[in-house]
Parts: structure tokens; C-alpha cells; sequence
């Protein structure tokens, strides 16, 4: 299984495809997206996290990773 992130910054990441987000896409939440859950982690100040389980949801969230993943640089 392959996984695929966005950042910010340069990292070492193993068994990954990286692609860095556009300034204008860049959010202060992390979303995971598995199987038929999305959670959400705000980890600035108090952190804070939301987990929904909805397999229209995480489809979804899914197409929204893809369009953004499309914008975003290797």
C-alpha cells in the first residue's frame, strides 16, 4: 500500500509519494482520511480532533485529497 501526503516542509518519508501544498492551500487542521472515516486534528494551541464515520464522507474528503493532490508540486 502506497500513501500519499501534502507538506509543508522537506521531510524523510519511506513507502510515500510527497507533494508539497501551494501557499494558497495550506490549513493549520491535518485530515486522515481510512477506509470509512475522516478524522480531523487541529494541532495548533489546544489540540483538538473530530472523527466522523461515513463512507460518503471519506469518498468525498477522497475527492477533495485528489483535486488538491493534482495542484500540489513532487
Amino acid at each position: 500500500m502506497m500513501l500519499r501526503i501534502m507538506v509543508k516542509k522537506e521531510g524523510i518519508f519511506g513507502y510515500t509519494e510527497v507533494k508539497f501544498t501551494p501557499k494558497h492551500l495550506e490549513t493549520p487542521a491535518w485530515v486522515v482520511i481510512f477506509t470509512d472515516h475522516v478524522a480531523t486534528l487541529n494541532m495548533h494551541g489546544k489540540i483538538i480532533c473530530f472523527l466522523i464515520k461515513s463512507k460518503e464522507s471519506a469518498e468525498s474528503y477522497n475527492q477533495y485529497f485528489d483535486l488538491i493532490w493534482g495542484q500540489s508540486k513532487a
